[in-house]
């Protein structure tokens, strides 16, 4: 059975094992102190072209998530983000909680496509300054969305725009930043800081990695608070050398872009297989998530022969490949539901 349930079933890239065990000969010092931290601190300078940011390691996604959203926003504020964003929909609550009670203000089409001027419709008559009022503090876009949905540099620089006027910082939820990378073409300097990113939660795991989730703050989103909010949040792990390692093994010679290239191809593959035999897709392609209309028969058929999620929203199923997905297994799968 072709595993299409999710990026995160996919097993851990060689590369990032390999850096594993090379971490893992003899000792290091604990607490991020190890020799393997300052190491990602110079290999993330030389990815995003800039030693202006801080980096924050975390454990887990939905961990990096409500750590940088606490970094950013007070109790007192609110977040605005698509109402699909996986921080509404998927994290039970985690970034209220590590905020201290911060608020969601929510604004986008069913499509999962947010807008600059919907934003701007949303916080131009907003009440800045009134205490009867949450204060918007972040605008957070997902990057690819909940969706598959990829921003350009010139919409993020849109978003950049719209939240400077008012004051907010723009962060990007990145837990598949590097497909949005593949899909534009973009560096990650253009796609990020120089678009007037704030905030990326840069995502590992879903590309390659084991457990390891980094939060690179730029510029103006820098604080001292940083490391004592991720002690408080849990997400300080003692051996950290082991955080480090996989991002490190990733990053190195460019391969988590490598990785993420091949499996929105596999994506494009799939879908426009799917296509030639009757579905229809939900949204377009454009990184690694297909949600596709699938005709009776054709979903049978499918489930005699891979896992995915039918039915998952609007009557549409939804399919993701991954780094290891094979190109042989994609034409397989299309052979077998002929």
């Amino acid at each position: 059975m072709l595993d299409l349930r999710s990026d995160n079933t996919a097993p851990v890239a060689p590369e990032v094992m390999a850096a594993l065990a090379e971490a893992n000969a003899g000792t290091d010092a604990a607490y991020g102190a190890d020799s393997w931290s300052g190491r990602l601190k110079a290999e993330l300078a030389r990815v995003f072209e800039t030693d202006d940011f801080d980096l924050v390691m975390a454990i887990t996604g939905t961990g990096a998530n409500s750590l940088a959203l606490s970094l950013l926003c007070p109790s007192w504020g609110a977040i605005v983000c698509h109402p699909l964003a996986h921080v509404v929909q998927d994290e039970c609550n985690a970034p209220l909680m590590f905020t201290g009670g911060a608020s969601w203000l929510t604004v986008g089409d069913p499509m999962g496509r947010l807008l600059p001027d919907e934003v701007a419709r949303l916080l131009e008559p907003y009440h800045f300054g009134s205490m009867h009022s949450a204060q918007p503090k972040v605008l957070l876009l997902a990057q690819a969305s909940e969706r598959g949905l990829v921003w350009s540099v010139e919409e993020t620089r849109a978003f950049a725009a719209v939240a400077g006027r008012h004051g907010l910082h723009l962060m990007l939820d990145g837990a598949r930043f590097a497909n949005a990378l593949a899909r534009t073409g973009a560096s990650p300097a253009e796609l990020s800081w120089r678009a007037g990113v704030d905030a990326l939660v840069l995502g590992m795991t879903k590309n390659g990695g084991m457990a390891a989730e980094l939060i690179l703050l730029f510029g103006k989103a820098r604080t001292k608070a940083a490391p004592f909010l991720r002690k408080r949040s849990g997400q300080v792990m003692s051996k950290g050398r082991y955080l480090a390692a996989q991002a490190i093994g990733a990053l190195a010679q460019d391969k988590w872009l490598e990785r993420a290239a091949h499996a929105n191809a596999m994506a494009e593959r799939l879908a426009h297989g799917l296509v030639q035999k009757g579905a229809e897709l939900a949204f377009p392609v454009e990184a690694n998530l297909i949600f596709a209309a699938l005709p009776p028969a054709l979903q049978a058929k499918l489930a005699q022969h891979a896992q995915f999620f039918p039915g998952y929203e609007r009557g549409s199923s939804r399919l993701v490949t991954s780094w290891a997905t094979r190109p042989e297994e994609i034409d397989q799968l299309l052979q077998s539901v002929a």
